[in-house]
């Protein structure tokens, strides 16, 4: 038996009215409900604020993930052109290596013809 069950025997058999003992033993059950249910509303009412804080959060959170997210997404375009950029001054640094040997040749040429 549970500790409920022993306290509403205890309270029935106190009971010295000429009323029914089943009687006794539904209303405490719905007073004992009651306060349960009471007692489980209080905890809700508790919990709630500290439920929607959370939730809050989390909202917030996922909102500074997605704010970072487009932040890489930006910054891979601007590498992407930064690397076309680089790819452009590598190749006319090579073409004027070409170039300036080509002049070489032919001012030695020339210093020939003086």
């Amino acid at each position: 038996m549970s500790a409920v069950d022993d306290d509403m025997e205890a309270a029935v058999s106190l009971c010295s009215c000429p009323c029914s003992t089943s009687w006794i033993v539904q209303i405490f059950s719905c007073f004992i409900g009651f306060q349960h249910l009471s007692q489980t509303s209080t905890l809700i009412e508790d919990v709630t604020p500290d439920l929607r804080m959370r939730d809050r959060e989390l909202t917030e959170i996922a909102k500074s993930i997605a704010d970072l997210a487009e932040l890489f997404k930006d910054l891979s375009v601007l590498v992407i052109d930064q690397g076309t950029l680089l790819d452009s001054v590598e190749y006319n640094i090579e073409q004027t290596s070409v170039q300036v040997a080509e002049a070489v040749k032919e001012l030695d040429i020339a210093t020939r013809y003086v």
